[in-house]
């Protein structure tokens, strides 16, 4: 089978790109630019921009799926609003790049696998959310929120589309762990405000191969949670993140002094709370490798480089 992959060049796309290609996918990997970490032979590479989202109509044929992982960093920059409206664009016009050109093509795809996020919820406090719980408050909830809808088109087709409400993946040379780990290798390792808030997660081998899981199930449809069926408080993680590198985590920094350095950052990112548990994605029968995240952290970081 045919598979046109969007986002390919990120963090979780290259994990996943080994996976469909093992698996003997035939891969389009839709690009703005070449990338040098990218080199297998197998893969045929299409400069694309969503900017000026005009698709070749010649692979939108045949046996195919869709894979869209595309979408600004939400962390990277600080969110003026030009920054905000990119990470809003840079979701939203692929998916409705791809909702048009589905509705004109004579040959539909057998799946969409969609690129989301637990930001969705929203901060939560101590409540645990699952796929049927509503959407939160706050500039990501309401990012997620347009991002899934983008694909209404498509859905409104009857196609089988598979939304991956994904947690922060941990995984080494890209994602948001050495971002974290940054910190306490420097020795001011600790918690941000008061520590109690829920972190989701996912190990990001668990990532990709519940991405395979959900592919390959012709049941499986509709939102799926991609993180670990045991969420940790912001200072459980900070503890075990030391304690996997021999450091020490005594440093935390203020609630009102990051609200004063990252306005609105802070609390959707540093300072959110979101128990979120993978509820459909167990019912589905996925088995998850990296429960604990103890265990997760000490798999991932102890790993030759």
């Amino acid at each position: 089978m045919k598979i046109l992959f969007f986002g390919g060049t990120g963090f979780l796309g290259k994990h996943l790109l080994p996976l469909l290609l093992k698996e003997g996918y035939d891969i389009k990997l839709f690009i703005r630019q070449a990338d040098p970490e990218i080199t297998d032979h197998r893969i045929q590479f299409i400069k694309w921009d969503a900017a000026s989202p005009v698709f070749p109509a010649e692979f939108f044929k045949s046996d195919y799926g869709i894979i869209n992982l595309a979408g600004e960093n939400i962390g990277s920059k600080r969110w003026t609003s030009r920054q905000k409206n990119k990470i809003l664009l840079s979701r939203v016009l692929v998916a409705e790049a791809i909702s048009e050109v589905i509705s004109r093509a004579a040959l539909k795809p057998k799946f969409i696998i969609q690129a989301s996020a637990v930001g969705y919820y929203g901060s939560q406090g101590d409540a645990q959310t699952d796929e049927y719980s509503e959407k939160g408050k706050g500039f990501l909830a309401e990012v997620v929120n347009s991002w899934e809808q983008a694909l209404n088109p498509a859905k409104n087709k009857g196609l089988r589309i598979i939304y991956l409400r994904t947690a922060p993946v941990l995984g080494l040379h890209g994602g948001i762990l050495p971002k974290l780990m940054l910190p306490f290798r420097l020795f001011f390792g600790g918690h941000p405000g008061n520590g109690r808030q829920w972190f989701p997660w996912i190990h990001v081998d668990d990532a990709v191969s519940a991405i395979m899981f959900l592919l390959k199930n012709e049941n499986a449809d509709g939102v799926y949670n991609l993180a670990a069926p045991e969420p940790v408080r912001n200072k459980e993680f900070a503890e075990f993140a030391a304690k996997a590198i021999n450091r020490p985590c005594w440093f935390h920094i203020p609630s009102i002094i990051l609200r004063a350095a990252l306005p609105e950052r802070a609390d959707e990112l540093l300072l959110t709370s979101q128990r979120v548990v993978p509820r459909r994605l167990t019912e589905t029968g996925f088995e998850f490798r990296f429960t604990n995240i103890n265990i997760a952290l000490r798999d991932l970081l102890h790993k030759k480089k």
